[in-house]
């Protein structure tokens, strides 16, 4: 029984969540990545808006530069234009995401990454080579 009032018997009550709950970070995962020319790559993965307003881009760099030899905490990656996801609790699947203007022969990593009002969610990364021109 959700309370009492004097001489009546609750039949419905609602639990509401407190004003100051927030959402939790996007759910996002880097599931593969693959070159399609000698110049552009194809990154694909999923991702979760988990409740709030949430954008996805693709991050990618020289795997011999910073950002990617320390996993993202150090440097500057390349990134591709937001896509947006929308605020819902829906599980977005087989999301690609195309790179552009790589170097032939050349060895990249790269993550996905969603950023909500709560905060950033990487998504692991990859590596992958372009074919040699």
């Amino acid at each position: 029984m959700c309370g009492r009032l004097a001489g009546y018997v609750v039949v419905t009550c609602f639990l509401l969540a407190p004003a100051t709950a927030s959402a939790s970070l996007p759910l996002v995962a880097t599931d593969g990545v693959e070159a399609t020319s000698t110049t552009t790559a194809r990154v694909e993965g999923n991702a979760n808006p988990n409740g709030e307003k949430t954008t996805l881009r693709a991050l990618y760099a020289v795997a011999s530069s910073r950002w990617c030899t320390s996993h993202g905490a150090k440097g500057k990656a390349s990134k591709t234009a937001p896509i947006k996801l929308g605020s819902g609790n829906i599980e977005y699947s087989e999301i690609l995401v195309p790179l552009s203007g790589l170097a032939p022969n050349q060895l990249y990593c790269t993550e996905l990454v969603a950023h909500s009002r709560s905060g950033t969610a990487h998504g692991g990364q990859l590596s992958f080579m372009t074919p040699s021109e």
